[in-house]
């Protein structure tokens, strides 16, 4: 149960990079997660905040310049699962060590995605050119339990919605961010206003979601600006249930 967006900082004229704004949803009853913390995987700095439940995480970063961020997936028609499944929180910390989108595709293939249930994952990297420009790379990989597909979108703009309502049912984020975001002009100051937007008489479909047994429980956002000296930070916003 996610919202998750993702915009070209040039585009916005801040500057080389991107930016990933993800609102989490998730159950009153489970655990408040923890702030973000940097680690060290292979002598590579990552960042990610943890999910005390499951020990993993939905949004990760790497000094590298990638970014990896998950939602579940709920279709109408939900897939039969495996007994033995495991948490969808395991797959960014180990596939945050990859070198570039192409690796992240490759590595999540070998991985044994029938232990999992339905997911999309987007993955972004920054890639230079013979003028020294740098730009990023946008891909998501849709885990069905029928295929892992691959949807290039080259430098975005990216929104995946999620419920456990069902994805359709909050399908109108998506419109939302096309008239916030999109169709007013990308920006930083937008894509915030569309994570904290509340449709009055809708909360339970709302991009800052509420209903009796689930709410937004914390916005992260990963700023990756290539002029930057400190290039990658994780801002993170736990709020009150």
């Amino acid at each position: 149960m996610c919202t998750l967006t993702a915009i070209n900082l040039a585009a916005t004229g801040v500057g080389d990079g991107y930016r990933v704004v993800m609102s989490r949803d998730e159950q009153r009853t489970r655990s408040r997660s923890v702030e973000p913390e940097w680690r060290d995987i292979k002598g590579l700095g990552v960042v990610w905040p943890t999910d005390p439940d499951s020990g993993g995480t939905w949004i990760g970063a790497a000094e590298s310049g990638l970014t990896l961020a998950l939602v579940n997936s709920f279709p109408e028609s939900l897939p039969a699962l495996p007994a033995d499944l495991v948490s969808r929180g395991t797959i960014i910390p180990g596939l945050l060590d990859s070198q570039g989108i192409e690796d992240v595709v490759d590595r999540l293939s070998q991985m044994d995605v029938e232990r999992f249930a339905p997911f999309r994952l987007l993955a972004i990297d920054l890639v230079g050119d013979e003028d020294g420009n740098v730009s990023p790379r946008m891909l998501i990989l849709d885990w069905t339990r029928q295929e892992l597909a691959v949807e290039t979108h080259l430098d975005g703009p990216v929104c995946l919605v999620s419920s456990g309502l069902g994805d359709a049912e909050v399908s109108p984020r998506l419109e939302l961010f096309g008239e916030m975001v999109v169709e007013a002009g990308l920006s930083i100051e937008n894509q915030d206003a569309y994570h904290e937007h509340n449709w009055p008489g809708r909360p339970e479909i709302s991009v800052m979601m509420s209903r009796d047994e689930a709410s937004t429980e914390s916005v992260t956002a990963v700023e990756c600006r290539v002029s930057e000296d400190e290039p990658v930070r994780m801002h993170y916003r736990r709020l009150s249930l």
